[in-house]
């Protein structure tokens, strides 16, 4: 099996109703994506597709983890990640590039009648990179073994307690203590 047929999903003679997938995301995959802000991972990929006679819609949830570096300590994390896509389809010989592009743009992807596969590995790299948060961090605290490098964490002062005082501390909020209401 290639890897195009590994990630594709047979639409001739697909009927019509609900129709269920799972495809995992490993290593290889995401090694052979040209991207630059991972490439490992462990995704998996379970596909719920709703086939109507000459649409279908596909409901893609992803969850797994990625290996990027933390941005507080610079270590490498698997970072978890965990996100629904919807995915439009629409089967149509007659398009011109013009209509396809304004259908894209309004979220329905055209592909011919003809079309006997459909391969899903762009859209999953897509999503894939869709789901890596702006931060990457989480709370990983409680993982054993701790997965961030604590002498990075002491000298930038991560553990030491807030600095910011609560709201009780705060001599603004004092003098709001003594209004008196009217009733």
């Amino acid at each position: 099996m290639s890897r195009a047929e590994e990630y594709s999903i047979r639409l001739k003679d697909l009927k019509e109703g609900r129709h269920e997938y799972c495809f995992n995301l490993d290593n290889t995959f995401f090694e052979e994506s040209d991207n630059d802000i991972f490439s490992r991972g462990k995704i998996q990929c379970d596909v719920v597709l709703e086939k109507h006679s000459a649409l279908m819609r596909m409901e893609l949830s992803l969850k797994g983890a990625i290996q990027v570096a933390c941005d507080r300590c610079g270590v490498q994390i698997d970072l978890p990640v965990s996100e629904v896509f919807d995915l439009v389809i629409k089967q149509e010989d007659h398009a011109t590039e013009e209509e396809k592009q304004e259908m894209e743009k309004e979220g329905v992807l055209l592909i011919g009648e003809e079309v006997v596969e459909f391969d899903l590995s762009r859209h999953l790299r897509d999503f894939s990179l869709l789901m890596v948060p702006s931060k990457r961090v989480y709370e990983c605290r409680k993982e054993q073994p701790y997965p961030c490098d604590e002498v990075v964490l002491e000298r930038i002062g991560f553990f030491e307690p807030e600095r910011i005082s609560s709201k009780t501390d705060n001599p603004m909020w004092d003098a709001l203590k003594d209004i008196q209401w009217e009733e």
